[in-house]
């Protein structure tokens, strides 16, 4: 029996009741209809016959497989040759976005470098190095605003100097 079969539509909450997640009232619904209900009780049979299985496998009793089933296993994974593509896949990938990495950190380093050279070169020379935009002092394109900005930039810059 699978979920979902029509034998029961109760199935699902059967599901939930053995994972715990109904409510007290509900779960006492769910006891009274397993008693009655042979698909249902089945089915939670099957439930706590696997959970019992995966909480011996957690706790570390005897393998759930058997020595003969590992081995085919094994032999189906190295034989069919499915999985280790994709491993082989999977580094290549990581290598090439590691070595993107690399060389993306390279050129950072790389413009960091020069633009912390050309700094403390300008300052070893005695320039000051400063940004001037062209302002047209024409009254019908600049605000009054603007004017007075570059004045006062002008008079610091002005100021500042030896």
């Amino acid at each position: 029996m699978r979920l979902g079969d029509p034998e029961c539509d109760q199935l699902i909450r059967v599901h939930l009741y053995h994972d715990g997640e109904l409510a007290p009232d509900e779960a006492r619904q769910v006891e009274a209809h397993v008693r009655g209900c042979p698909a249902c009780t089945a089915e939670l049979a099957k439930l706590r016959e696997i959970s019992a299985v995966f909480a011996g496998a957690a706790a570390g009793n005897e393998p759930i497989l058997g020595d003969a089933a590992m081995s085919r296993i094994e032999a189906k994974l190295v034989a069919g040759g499915r999985i280790y593509p994709v491993l082989r896949l999977a580094r290549v990938i990581t290598a090439m976005a590691a070595c993107v990495l690399l060389a993306a950190s390279l050129l950072l380093w790389q413009q960091q470098a020069k633009a912390n050279t050309a700094s403390s070169s300008a300052q070893s020379q005695g320039v000051r190095v400063v940004a001037i935009k062209d302002i047209d002092a024409s009254p019908a394109s600049t605000h009054p605003t603007e004017i007075q900005l570059a004045q006062w930039i002008v008079r610091n810059l002005e100021a500042e100097q030896p």
